[in-house]
């Protein structure tokens, strides 16, 4: 660094006063220097070198000043050996900027300055000149000047990198040839693509979405002015106050690394635009694959950065008015594609694409771009900087800036999208290990889903990485959690946490695919998650070029290991197919994948699923699938020492049916040969349904019965087999059935269903779950048996055809004639009695007074079998809270609906009460149901004394007017004297100023003041200025309108009142405000017949339609005047005793019945969608006040009212969300 340190540093700088004039930052005399190499971290060979030179002439030659209205720079004519030092870049002496710039952007403006040809002598002095081009002036100094050399360590020093772009081509010569004009001369510059497509939004219907600007901290405007001023300045953003398009603007603050300068990001919600409008297919690449396309043999890097790209591509006018925003209030729009738009990738990456068509890169190089970062791939450095050099000229000539910072020329080793790419393979670049490994513990459900969302895209350097990151992604799925809750860590989670952290540090490089190669892909599945690598040959070894991972699916997670291996096989080559696409691939898994296909067909798995997986698998014809027993899980890499051999078919035999002798065949001389049937049809006389099932032989009917009405014909199948299975209990029986269905559950599925708990691949229960489950049990009574599967509705006279048959003729009777068959044991499991014992056993479990109490009611014992006054069978009271559950459903069934179904089947009594307590302490039931808040009966505010002494204040909001929005209204309690100050803003700072200007010099200092908690009140300073004056302040509960009544009705009265006097006057709400608070407080108030003035003053007021009185003569004033003070206390004294016997009495007792220790659920006054709960919870009550309670997990008072009692959630008795 060459330091200025001569007499003339003070006339240069009083130079830049008198000509920048518009300038607002000025270099200081003291702090003028010429900067020679800016290097990030330290440059040791530089500094020897820089030591070790002994220059000629410790001195400058500056030869002219340049300057225009806002900067000034001086250029620096430099000798051969000072030359050598400055490695290329632009020598100056910084003078003076506009607030906007940094120090650093003057370099690439003087550079603009020095290229400019159209330099003219003035009129006045010769030895300046002046470009109309360039709106630039020169001065010639032509004047040596002394100097020291020094090596200055600056803190900032990436912001220098960042700033100071020509600091980046040192060392590299090859840049001359690009033209100067590709480079951003700042970090707000922007291109424009020759001959790019306009962006035409394509609306999906008239809606135009018109959202008001939110209000931004003073901070975050400031952050992005600069921002937002080079844009205007330059057209990007131009003025457009009648867009019918709005949509806020929100300031995101950079991450930055500590001692970084703090800057902002101008960036625009535009969601709802994009919920308007059509998006086109994008094009861009995935990033995670296209690395596959660096070609073999690569060896040297270039990685180009295009600066600002979005805003290289023009919005059409037509479409302009879509983009509008406002901004210190004002309206505005953009002229170029806005970040945030969902179709801005998409038209930049169509335009360059189109834009790129033409280039031919001279050496063969390989061109890959993602958005805006573009990387040549080249088999030699020669090659890289011919083909790197041809790209930059292109991209030059076609309207481009790119950033000459951020280029990686002729590389080795570049960083391209977060990856460190060499000829050996490609790694996780440390910044993007350094920022994950930085992250703090999430508290939030938004700061889990951030963390995971940057995990997720190293995931492919992660081993097991959907196994690793479970237990933390558990804690926001599924939990109903908004994104600002709280999570509850568990061990195992902290455990992820700290595993994945570590897998980052310990990320291996992996191999870059390549397509000339064959692949091979190890596979495993470990509960029911899917593990692979897919690996190349490097050496003579296989190297890993990518790790996959992820759940499968909940019906594979319940098919047999081997099964599930197919499954996590077909899961892992749709992983892969991007890197893969058409070379050959071996897959390696441990299990016999096609011996099973082909043996298994459709018996286990669904017609789709078997040829999804068939097709996948075995049809691809760049696929190969072979076994592997010798798999490590650890690593996935073949070993000699895993691995344990086993015949899979044999296997998924022995697991996939019920019972290992299960045959499909008929036995030889069974005990029993039975014939099961179900019936559903309807009514011809009602229309309503009749179903019923039969257990017949080949000459009598064993068990028949008739079954409600909503039960289908497959239903009726299950209920007969399970009961022909009941039927043969310890014999060998041959049981046919003609129902497809039925056979199936039995032989193929049913045992599978079982084993993933009976659910869907949505995660659902499948259709007659608990009559599948039954079935599954009662299969395992006989001590042989057959279910085999006949012919319906044959015409033959063979035993079987007979028989069925029967079994038909025998299921339609009972269906329209036989009585309800019970079925409490098939749908439900007590937990005292067994789940197959009959009616004598569970009415067993009634109590003496119970059986008397029956008996008292009409009920008769018969066969051992207490039966009610209609014949249906008794319900003792211990199995109530079981059939309360089942009656209750998954659908959480009111206490009316409940008692419906069990009456149809049951006799009871007291069940309805059961029923109602027992849905009172269902929690789904009251989060989710509107009615069931405690009551809490309105009450008054403790009553003042005297007017002035209890204020209630609060904000409304109104149009704006005249620089004004809102109104801060102020109410006295006593006197409902009502003060108004129309604002500009609702926050605390107006509160305070209104407080201390206005209320109290005017009324004195109250003693207290109530308000919502909106941040306008509940706020620092609002609470300090109470602690200095001594006045209290009080927050009513939140979402409790009713507590700030007085103060709402005076907000409706003059918002009503201003809307009849502007439309009457014609006059603003501001100037009408004075006329509408004239009437309010003069007009007398029904309660006590008092205006507030009189309560206030003691006197009516003259309204100018009372009589007019006479004056008084001189002699009367002072004897007047004494009687009229005496006369004004007396009257004072007693209008307040009037006003306070009218006001309403407070409340001298709890008005709930809520108590510390108690559980409660809270309203969710900010539910945002039908299926959110409405109520949240549970939370404890700790304190209590009459109306009021404070929770744990709550910073503010909850209203009674906003509450649910339930019952605790520790109490075994109580319902949860399984309930049904």
């Amino acid at each position: 660094m060459l330091d200025h340190v001569v007499s003339t540093s003070h006339d240069l700088v009083k130079f830049a006063h008198t000509r920048s004039t518009a300038a607002e930052d000025y270099m200081h005399e003291q702090s003028l220097h010429c900067t020679s190499h800016v290097s990030i971290g330290p440059d040791r060979r530089y500094e020897e070198v820089w030591h070790d030179q002994k220059l000629e002439e410790e001195g400058l030659w500056l030869k002219h000043v340049y300057w225009s209205e806002e900067a000034a720079a001086v250029s620096v004519s430099l000798s051969p050996s000072q030359e050598k030092m400055l490695l290329g870049s632009t020598p100056h002496i910084s003078l003076a900027k506009p607030s906007h710039w940094e120090w650093q952007d003057l370099g690439p403006w003087l550079q603009q300055c020095l290229g400019l040809t159209d330099f003219r002598p003035g009129a006045e002095d010769p030895h300046e000149e002046y470009s109309a081009s360039g709106n630039v002036g020169r001065t010639t100094l032509n004047t040596r000047v002394s100097v020291h050399r020094t090596v200055e360590l600056v803190e900032e020093h990436t912001q220098y990198a960042e700033l100071y772009p020509i600091a980046a081509a040192d060392g590299i010569p090859e840049l001359s040839q690009v033209p100067p004009s590709l480079w951003a001369a700042h970090k707000y510059d922007v291109g424009l693509i020759k001959g790019a497509a306009s962006l035409v939004v394509c609306p999906k219907s008239n809606y135009r979405p018109c959202l008001k600007q939110y209000p931004l901290k003073q901070e975050a405007i400031e952050g992005i002015r600069p921002v937002f001023e080079s844009l205007l300045k330059s057209g990007i953003i131009v003025p457009c106050e009648d867009s019918p398009v709005r949509t806020p603007i929100f300031p995101v603050k950079k991450v930055r690394d500590k001692g970084q300068p703090t800057e902002w990001r101008f960036v625009q919600d535009l969601q709802a635009v994009n919920a308007a409008t059509y998006q086109r297919a994008p094009e861009v690449a995935n990033p995670h694959t296209i690395l596959s396309l660096v070609p073999p043999g690569s060896t040297h890097f270039s990685v180009i950065d295009l600066a600002n790209a979005f805003f290289s591509v023009p919005v059409h006018p037509d479409s302009q008015s879509w983009f509008g925003f406002s901004f210190n209030g004002r309206g505005y729009t953009w002229t170029r594609c806005p970040m945030g738009y969902h179709e801005s990738p998409g038209v930049f990456h169509r335009a360059l694409s189109e834009n790129l068509q033409n280039l031919q890169l001279p050496a063969g190089s390989a061109l890959l771009n993602y958005v805006d970062d573009m990387m040549i791939c080249s088999p030699s450095k020669e090659a890289c900087k011919i083909d790197t050099v041809a790209l930059l000229k292109h991209l030059a000539e076609n309207g481009h800036k790119a950033s000459l910072q951020k280029l990686q020329f002729a590389l080795e080793q570049v960083t391209y999208l977060g990856h460190v790419i060499t000829a050996e393979g490609k790694s996780l670049s440390p910044k993007r290990i350094g920022a994950i490994q930085s992250v703090p513990k999430p508290i939030t459900k938004k700061q889990m889903m951030s963390f995971l969302g940057m995990t997720s895209y190293c995931r492919q350097w992660i081993p097991n990485y959907s196994e690793r990151e479970a237990p933390l992604s558990s804690m926001v799925h599924g939990k109903g959690l908004s994104a600002h809750d709280k999570l509850t860590w568990t061990t195992e989670a902290d455990k992820a946490f700290q595993d994945l952290k570590t897998s980052l540090s310990q990320a291996p490089t992996l191999g870059l695919p390549r397509p000339d190669l064959p692949y091979t892909q190890f596979i495993d599945q470990k509960d029911c998650y899917m593990t692979s690598v897919l690996c190349q040959p490097h050496g003579g070894k296989l190297r890993p070029v990518a790790y996959f991972s992820s759940k499968l699916d909940p019906v594979a997670s319940g098919l047999p290991l081997c099964l599930r291996a197919v499954a996590a096989a077909e899961r892992a080559i749709l992983a892969s197919r991007d890197i893969v696409g058409y070379s050959d691939v071996t897959l390696m898994v441990p299990h016999a994948v096609s011996h099973i296909l082909h043996a298994q067909k459709t018996s286990h798995l669904s017609a789709q699923r078997w040829l999804r997986y068939h097709t996948t698998l075995l049809e691809l014809p760049n696929v190969i699938v072979k076994r592997c027993n010798v798999l490590n899980p650890a690593t996935l890499l073949p070993t000699a020492d895993d691995g344990e051999p086993h015949d899979c078919v044999e296997v998924l035999q022995q697991t996939c049916v019920p019972r290992p002798d299960l045959s499909d065949t008929p036995l030889p001389n069974a005990d029993l040969e039975l014939f099961v049937d179900g019936s559903a049809s309807r009514s011809p006389e009602t229309g309503s349904g009749q179903v019923g099932f039969s257990v017949v032989t080949s000459h009598s009917t064993l068990v028949s019965g008739r079954l409600p009405s909503h039960f289908s014909a497959q239903a009726a199948e299950l209920i007969a087999l399970t009961e022909a299975c009941k039927v043969a209990e310890g014999k060998t029986a041959n049981i046919y059935t003609d129902s497809r269905y039925a056979f199936g559950v039995v032989h193929d599925f049913g045992a599978l269903w079982r084993h993933r708990g009976f659910l869907t691949s949505s995660g659902k229960p499948i259709a007659h779950h608990t009559l599948v489950s039954a079935l599954l049990d009662a299969i395992l009574l006989p001590r042989a048996i057959a279910v085999v599967k006949c012919e319906a509705h044959t015409s033959s006279f063979d035993p079987v055809s007979v028989g069925n048959r029967g079994a038909d003729v025998a299921a339609k009777k009972a269906a329209s004639q036989g009585l309800l068959f019970p079925l409490a044991q098939m749908l439900s499991t007590p937990t005292d009695p067994s789940p197959h014992a009959d009616l004598p056993t569970l009415q067993s479990l009634a109590s003496a007074q119970e059986r008397s109490l029956w008996k008292r009611s009409g009920a008769v014992l018969g066969g051992g079998i207490w039966t009610g006054p209609d014949s249906r069978p008794c319900l003792p009271r211990a199995l109530f809270h079981t059939y309360a559950k089942l009656s209750h459903g998954r659908d959480h069934v009111g206490k009316g609906g409940m008692c419906t179904a069990i009456n149809a089947n049951w006799y009871t009594r007291g069940f309805s009460t059961f029923a109602a307590d027992f849905c009172r302490k269902c929690v789904i039931c009251a989060a989710n149901n509107a009615s069931g808040a405690i009551k809490v009966p309105q009450q008054g505010h403790p009553p003042p004394d005297k007017p002035f002494e209890h204020l209630m204040m609060d904000f409304i909001e109104l149009t704006p007017s005249e620089g004004k929005k809102y109104c801060l209204v102020i109410v006295c309690m006593f006197s409902k004297w009502v003060e108004v100050f129309p604002t500009s803003k609702q926050d605390a700072g107006t509160v305070a100023k209104i407080l201390m200007r206005e209320i109290i010099p005017r009324w004195g200092i109250p003693q207290l003041i109530s308000s919502d908690n909106g941040p306008g009140f509940a706020n620092q300073a609002i609470d300090e200025i109470s602690q200095y004056l001594g006045f209290n302040i009080r927050h009513h509960c939140s979402y409790h309108p009713q507590s700030a009544g007085a103060v709402e009705r005076e907000n409706g009265t003059i918002k009503s009142k201003l809307a009849k006097c502007c439309e009457e006057t014609g006059l603003s709400w501001v100037k009408a405000l004075p006329l509408v608070l004239f009437h309010m407080r003069m007009r007398i108030r029904n309660k006590h017949s008092l205006s507030p003035f009189e309560i206030v003053f003691g006197r009516p007021p003259c309204t100018g339609v009372g009589p007019v009185k006479l004056a008084m003569t001189t002699g009367n004033y002072e004897d007047s005047m004494l009687r009229y003070c005496a006369n004004l206390s007396s009257s004072l004294s007693t209008l307040h005793g009037q006003v306070k016997a009218a006001l309403p009495s407070p409340a001298t007792a709890v008005q709930h019945h809520l108590k510390p220790g108690d559980w409660v659920l809270i309203k969710d006054h900010r539910r945002k969608h039908w299926k959110q709960r409405r109520y949240t919870g549970p939370f404890q009550v700790l304190l209590t006040t009459e109306t009021a309670v404070k929770v744990e997990g709550k910073a503010t008072w909850v209203h009674a009212s906003h509450c649910k009692r339930i019952p605790d959630p520790g109490d075994e008795g109580a319902p949860t969300s399984g309930s049904g």
